[in-house]
């Protein structure tokens, strides 16, 4: 699914989400018990989350105890532009981050609430987008970029969602050549993972061992090791 965004004027980017998911607001910022839902229409809750996934812990204890059918939204800038302003001319450039977020970067997300992830009133919705984001020059380092104020992110195309309901929805992210036992270390490379966070690697299998996808098997030297649960069929958290 592609769309270009041309009707929202708002700047926030998590606005823009939450009309792009319903386009009736009457739905958005609804109290649900001593909390607020971004969305809610019925027993259907979506809550949208670019981070952080444990600070939604206590918000989804009361929903799904409370019988909700919860969406968490993850928007992922698949492709990221920058717009840097000079504040003394105004002059405006333009260029492509080097950065690139992609499905993979759900797992690590989902670590932090491991304890709901087989509930079956849980899924997730990815929603990949081509954003902008302007920023003002004016930080520190020599071409006054490091920790620089942004301004604004917008979406300019929203470029595909996917939704994961079920634990072996997740079976895409185990990687085909990854061996039947493996370390954390083992899945960083195959899984290509970037390695600026030596806890993405771990968070990730972590998510997939909650899942009941991977399951801890012994020991590799001081590394713990894994082995795909061939079955499939989830273990039961408490």
């Amino acid at each position: 699914m592609s769309e270009t965004i041309g009707t929202f004027n708002e700047l926030s980017y998590h606005r823009q989400l939450k009309y792009r998911l319903m386009s009736d607001p009457s739905f958005h910022e609804q109290k649900v018990g001593k909390y607020i839902a971004d969305i809610r229409c019925g027993k259907e809750i979506i809550e949208i989350q670019s981070c952080s996934f444990y600070k939604l812990k206590s918000k989804l204890s009361y929903y799904l105890s409370e019988g909700f059918y919860v969406t968490i939204a993850y928007p992922i800038e698949a492709v990221k532009w920058l717009i840097w302003i000079n504040p003394q001319s105004g002059e405006l450039t333009r260029r492509r981050s080097p950065k690139k977020g992609q499905l993979s970067d759900l797992l690590p997300e989902m670590y932090g609430i491991r304890e709901f992830l087989n509930h079956p009133n849980l899924s997730f919705l990815a929603i990949l987008a081509e954003t902008e984001e302007i920023r003002l020059l004016g930080g520190k380092g020599g071409n006054n970029k490091k920790r620089a104020k942004r301004l604004e992110r917008r979406p300019i195309t929203f470029l595909q969602e996917i939704r994961y309901s079920r634990p072996e929805d997740f079976r895409c992210f185990i990687p085909t050549d990854l061996p039947e036992y493996f370390t954390v270390q083992e899945y960083q490379k195959y899984s290509r993972l970037p390695r600026r966070n030596p806890l993405t690697a771990h968070h990730a299998v972590g998510a997939l061992a909650a899942l009941g996808l991977a399951v801890r098997d012994g020991n590799s030297g001081k590394a713990y090791l894994y082995h795909w649960n061939p079955s499939g069929k989830p273990f039961i958290l408490t």
